[in-house]
């Protein structure tokens, strides 16, 4: 009676209960609510006559009207009249069979048989999903707690009939419902009690509806996975990973292993997605995919996901060749999860119970699965080591991505030229050309120029708003096939290239003043050994956050590991600066970040510089060959002078070439800016034309300016 006294005391409201609803109810609910009332010591007359005002018992009154001061001159006789009813009417409930025909209680069963639920486990799964659904039962379960001095599991065992230690193994940690997260015990919920039960929203809005068929249900969870268009052939920069992926998942879905989990992360749209989709498929598993929508079409919170991927573990475990894909892990991973859902807001998470759910989760789960996050930096190393397999998918090389192009437009016609240009972009993803090719396909777009200028709308929409600092490639020199015998090098272009052809490997430092050839030099090295050139700027690498340059750095090295691409690295003095003359912590940290690098790297990697005075002196070591390249020689400029003549139809006139040897700081760079002018504004008539165009372009150049002001034209 302490307890009630206190409770009555503390109990700032009075219960809303329908006496309709538990006197013409005949479902489990209303039996529990009447249980527990009869626990608590609500039926006994003294409390009756001591409650007062906001007694709960009022609820039972046959007039809705009858008032506080009305109920406490009734007296004793009145109050046992209407205990004598409620007592009838619990003992009516304990005698008939119960109606378990409301939704709830219908998709509980099927859980239950899909689940292999024991009656407890069921029982206890039907009530905490009724403490949401009905107000009268939650009211009176949070008064009956009160009552018992907070202890859960007893007073769970009066409401449902059994032993307080048959609910306590139906909630333990290993049991299905708790562990596949539909259920979760939560201390301290609220000042009345010291633990409640609670269901995953997500869970119970699911069981709430109607079905035609209990699979349908289902389908709030989990889905069968969509079929790719790719094959292996479409990730050759990722092989040797692809196949490992294959041969684990292959022999886990035989041998029907234990907590296998296989992360892959990347870059957003580099294709991760269809890559789990190509391996289940290429293993012969049928795959399925963790929703991240319900059936209304709303987005579903963290904890939704992980408590679906969950009950499909448990699902499906009884299903041979299965494989469970959860993609974009990423908040669902590292945000609090059992008690998000079960907390009060003003309650604080607590990490700890969320990290332990999910290292049981992930070293016990019965199915394979491949969970796919576009930052795995950002998973804790105590999940990472739960991982059999880490996988990072990369930007694929150029050649990848213009067979994806072709494989994505299918019928759709487009020139050879145009997928050669876009694939070389590093920064189309395959999820860009997916969706651009759904674009044009939807949109009826049919001609080449139209599929085209539709995919390069759609792809540079898609790349600019997401502000990525990979850059499109340098463009070649545009002076037909590259030759050596145009470019001024301290060292003999030719012999580097067998050197570089022969051991597949090498460092070497470009340095000189712009337009030189250095960049043309970096595609002729790519083009004769047979690989993709990945370029990269300072303003790929350079950011504003600390610890973001030395990130950047190491990445760019990994993707030309990974692609077996020569590395070209313009505007290298950003990063390979004198130290000693560094003012900041984060300016000597990226020089040493891109020094150890260099030292890791096996491949081909080419620096550039209009700057070498600038770098530090410990660079140079690291540089099997330093070149220099220098504007042309005279026999160079007057060669390629008679060449770009040629190119226009002009004869060449022997008498202009004085005027050629006094532009002694042409670069090939000139030459090529002069052609692309003519192609605006029109070719030169006459060869006076062309070296007034080179007159012009020399005069552009600083150097020049400060030989024209000190010598005169």
């Amino acid at each position: 009676m302490a307890y009630s006294m206190e409770f009555r005391h503390r109990r700032a409201r009075r219960m809303h209960l329908e006496p309709d609803t538990i006197f013409t109810d005949g479902s489990p609910a209303s039996l529990w609510t009447c249980r527990l009332m009869a626990a608590s010591g609500a039926l006994e007359p003294e409390y009756w006559s001591e409650a007062g005002p906001g007694c709960e018992l009022s609820v039972f009154c046959d007039d809705d009207d009858t008032s506080d001061a009305d109920l406490r001159a009734h007296g004793r006789e009145e109050s046992a009249r209407r205990l004598a009813r409620f007592r009838a009417r619990l003992e009516q409930l304990e005698a008939s069979p119960l109606d378990e025909s409301p939704p709830e209680f219908v998709n509980v069963r099927h859980v239950a048989l899909r689940l292999g639920l024991g009656d407890i486990e069921q029982s206890v799964l039907a009530f905490a999903v009724s403490l949401g659904l009905r107000e009268s039962l939650s009211e009176v379960f949070d008064r009956a707690l009160a009552v018992g001095g907070g202890r859960l599991f007893a007073t769970l065992s009066l409401a449902l009939g059994c032993a307080p230690e048959q609910v306590r193994a139906a909630l333990d940690h290993d049991s299905p419902i708790v562990a596949a997260g539909m259920v979760a015990v939560d201390s301290c919920f609220d000042k009345h009690s010291d633990q409640r039960i609670a269901v995953s929203p997500s869970f119970s809005h699911a069981l709430r509806r109607e079905y035609v068929a209990s699979e349908d249900m289902f389908a709030h969870f989990f889905t069968p996975g969509a079929v790719t268009q790719l094959g292996i052939e479409d990730f050759p920069h990722a092989r040797d990973a692809v196949h490992l992926v294959l041969r684990l998942l292959t022999a886990a879905s035989r041998e029907r292993a234990v907590g296998v989990n296989v992360l892959l992360h990347g870059h957003p749209g580099v294709g991760k997605t269809e890559l789990a989709r190509m391996i289940a498929r290429e293993s012969g598993a049928s795959l399925f995919e963790i929703a991240s929508q319900d059936k209304d079409g709303e987005g579903l919170p963290s904890s939704g996901r992980l408590t679906a991927y969950a009950l499909s573990q448990r699902i499906l475990a009884a299903q041979r060749g299965a494989i469970i894909l959860f993609d974009e892990i990423d908040e669902a991973i590292t945000t609090s999860r059992r008690r998000r859902w079960t907390r009060l807001p003003f309650e604080e998470p607590e990490p700890g119970l969320d990290k332990a759910w999910m290292n049981r989760t992930l070293e016990k789960n019965p199915v394979p699965a491949i969970w796919i996050a576009n930052h795995g930096e950002s998973i804790d190393p105590s999940l990472l080591r739960r991982f059999r397999l880490v996988m990072e998918l990369r930007e694929p090389p150029a050649a990848v991505r213009k067979g994806m192009i072709r494989r994505y437009l299918g019928s759709l016609d487009v020139s050879d030229a145009w997928l050669t240009r876009v694939a070389r972009d590093s920064r189309v993803a395959p999820g860009h050309i997916e969706n651009a090719a759904a674009v044009v396909r939807l949109s009826g777009v049919e001609s080449p120029a139209e599929v085209e200028a539709t995919m390069s709308r759609v792809i540079d929409g898609c790349v600019d708003l997401q502000g990525t600092c990979r850059m499109r490639p340098p463009v070649p020199l545009d002076l037909g096939e590259w030759s050596p015998q145009w470019v001024n090098s301290s060292t003999p272009l030719p012999p580097i290239l067998d050197g570089l052809t022969r051991e597949s490997s090498g460092t070497v430092l470009l340095y000189g003043p712009p337009g030189t050839g250095k960049s043309a030099f970096a595609h002729q090295v790519a083009s004769t050994v047979g690989r993709e050139l990945i370029a990269k700027r300072a303003s790929d690498l350079l950011s504003m956050w600390v610890g973001q340059n030395e990130k950047l750095i190491a990445e760019m090295f990994a993707e030309a590991r990974a692609a077996n691409a020569v590395l070209l690295l313009d505007e290298a003095d950003s990063f390979l600066g004198d130290r000693s003359g560094a003012h900041r912590s984060w300016e000597v940290s990226k020089t040493n970040e891109m020094l150890v690098q260099m030292e890791a790297f096996q491949g081909i990697f080419l620096c550039s510089t209009n700057l070498v005075e600038t770098l530090d002196p410990a660079v140079f070591r690291r540089f099997a060959l330093k070149v220099r390249f220098d504007p042309m020689r005279p026999d160079q400029r007057w060669g390629l002078f008679c060449r770009t003549l040629e190119g226009f139809g002009v004869a060449p006139d022997e008498a202009l070439r004085p005027a050629i040897d006094r532009l002694s700081l042409l670069t090939p760079g000139d030459f090529a800016a002069v052609v692309r002018k003519a192609r605006l504004l029109g070719a030169p008539k006459d060869a006076a034309m062309l070296v007034e165009a080179l007159q012009e372009e020399q005069k552009m150049n600083p150097r020049g300016r400060a030989k024209e002001i000190g010598f005169g034209a």
